[in-house]
Parts: C-alpha cells; structure tokens; sequence
C-alpha cells in the first residue's frame, strides 16, 4: 500500500514539473494583441504575389537575416523568407519562398541583427517595389524577436542568401522608395555601436 502513494506522488510531481513546459511549447514572442490581428493572414507567397492587396495589413512572418543597414533614421533588415512554427519560429530546414524588406523607424544594431540569425517580424505590409530576384515584401517592423544563434550555420547561410539574393545596395529599391531624389542617406556605421 505504502509503496502504491509513493508511486503516485513520483508520478504527480513528474506530471505537474511538465505543465510550465507545455505552456511554454505554445507561446509566442509576439505579443497576442499583434497576433490576434494578424489572425488569419495569408500565405507569403499570396502577399508576394499581390502586395497592393494587404497593403497597411498586420502580418507575422520570419526568417534568417541575410543583411542589416543603419542609416541615420532607419535600420532596413533583409531577410530570407522561411516558413513559421506554431509559436512563430522560423524553422531550420525549411526553403525560403522569397526575401522581405523591413523598415525600422530607429535604428537597429547590424552587429546584433547579423547575417545568418533567424528572426520573426511582426509588421504592417508596405507597398513593394517591382525588385528582380524572386518574390519580395516590403514591411514596416513593429515587434521583432530574435532567436538564438546557430554560429556554424551562418557564415554558409550567408554566402548561399548573398548568391542568391545580392545585397540591399542591389535591389535599386532604396533609391525608389526611401531616397527622395538628391537626397542620399548617411550611412553611421556597421560597427556595433549605437552612435
């Protein structure tokens, strides 16, 4: 009999240590009232495909950073697209269905949003300039959430998102859309201080 509670009781407390670990499995970084309102948002490549469409539209997307530039009121991150977890996780292995430009009014470290990190936005879509290499959305970053850092993948990561994407200076898009004509932006540095 004594040893039939003991057993219960070990069962118990292992049962009751796995509940803060099943809460945690569902949770988001993103707070719930963005996710609430990006509550049944279309696919990447239907926003890609139609921009205009979603325009000002509240999305969660994510993916690995490819490259971060810091003017000097704005951080623009480049990002390969990668499909989300249930908790808005970029997954590891998926293939990327395309790349964002995200806006930040402010600026953002480029030595801690670095090539090669995954990361989750949650932002509004913008209007998107017609840019070559494959589908692209422009978004103005809202909420971001970085995740934690996988040294061996990112110098590889890099080389494949560069060949494959180019870099920012590339896409022509910062002089349609954030350059007014004679206007050129002062870059402040890819160091990693905030000044």
């Amino acid at each position: 009999m004594r040893d039939g509670k003991k057993r219960l009781a070990v069962s118990c407390l292992w049962i009751l240590s796995l509940l803060p670990l099943a809460g945690c499995a569902s949770m988001s970084p993103i707070p719930q009232a963005l996710r609430n309102r990006a509550k049944g948002q279309p696919l990447f490549s239907q926003i890609a495909a139609d921009p205009a469409a979603y325009q000002g539209r509240i999305v969660i997307l994510g993916g690995r950073i490819i490259e971060t530039r810091l003017y000097e009121k704005e951080s623009i991150v480049l990002i390969s697209q990668r499909s989300l977890t249930q908790h808005d996780e970029p997954v590891r292995t998926a293939e990327s269905g395309g790349r964002m430009l995200v806006e930040y009014q402010g600026r953002l470290d480029p030595a801690v949003y670095s090539p090669g990190k995954r990361i989750t936005v949650a932002g509004r879509v913008l209007p998107t300039p017609p840019l070559p290499r494959g589908p692209t959305i422009r978004m103005e970053g809202i909420r971001f959430c970085l995740w934690p850092h996988e040294p061996k993948v990112v110098e590889d990561v890099q080389k494949k998102e560069l060949a494959a994407y180019g870099s920012i200076d590339e896409y022509g898009a910062i002089e349609q859309y954030w350059n007014p004509v004679g206007w050129e932006p002062t870059v402040t540095g890819w160091s990693g201080g905030w000044w």
